[in-house]
């Protein structure tokens, strides 16, 4: 069975983990605010396997995929 994802944000998610692989295998790790879409270090626009933090940066869940259109796609950790 598929993941269970939200196209709408959890009223606890503040922050986003870029995880996009900068350089052969280095991933960024910036923290970003929510609403930032594009990491303000790497570059990178938010996407799959970027980690869902809390506001006390506590990882939350992941973004599962981005849909043409920008989409995002969202799994939240059960709590």
């Amino acid at each position: 069975m598929a993941p269970t994802t939200t196209t709408e944000l959890d009223k606890n998610h503040r922050f986003w983990k870029c995880k996009q692989d900068i350089d052969h295998g280095h991933i960024c790790g910036e923290i970003n605010d929510i609403q930032l879409k594009q990491c303000r270090i790497c570059k990178a626009r938010r996407d799959a396997g970027d980690e869902a933090m809390d506001s006390f940066m506590v990882t939350m869940g992941k973004l599962v995929r981005v849909d043409k259109d920008g989409t995002e796609h969202w799994q939240y950790d059960k709590t």
